[in-house]
């Protein structure tokens, strides 16, 4: 298996035989690293998923994940 580059995330198999991939999406504002996580079955599952996550943060039309609920997405208009 090869590594993978710089900016290219992270990939590793959990215990449970799932596949994550993480990227970094930036710095929280005490300084902290914000990543984004994506699981998958399989390896190429995940790679695939990071590639459009990178692709699309690198033309800035990447949307970071909220932790909104549905209550407060409906009662926001």
């Amino acid at each position: 298996m090869s590594r993978r580059g710089k900016n290219e995330g992270s990939i590793f198999q959990r215990k449970d035989g799932r596949w994550v991939g993480q990227i970094q999406i930036g710095h929280h504002p005490d300084g902290r690293r914000k990543f984004v996580s994506y699981y998958g079955k399989t390896r190429r599952e995940v790679a695939r998923k990071l590639e459009d996550s990178i692709a699309s943060f690198n033309h800035h039309t990447f949307i970071e994940p909220s932790r909104i609920t549905f209550g407060e997405w409906v009662w926001c208009g």
